[in-house]
């Protein structure tokens, strides 16, 4: 949930219409889902050191599938 190119681990937790689950990224803090239908989703990205991270996407009511990447990163110095 961020735009640094490197990576950490972390589980995200998912929340939307019909959905309230959590993936762990692999080790390079990338997950990768596929979400059915329209509405608001959340992501909670938590690193195993603590730092969190969150974004919302809005889905229309047009799209039927929709795939996202999640990537977690490493705090910028």
């Amino acid at each position: 949930m961020s735009d640094s190119p490197e990576g950490c681990q972390a589980r995200v937790h998912i929340e939307g219409p019909r959905y309230q689950t959590s993936i762990e990224t692999d080790d390079e803090g990338k997950a990768r889902l596929s979400l059915v239908g329209a509405g608001t989703f959340r992501f909670r990205a938590v690193q195993r050191s603590g730092r969190e991270g969150e974004a919302v996407l809005e889905l229309e009511a047009d799209a039927d599938l929709d795939s996202i990447v999640i990537t977690t990163a490493l705090p910028k110095h």
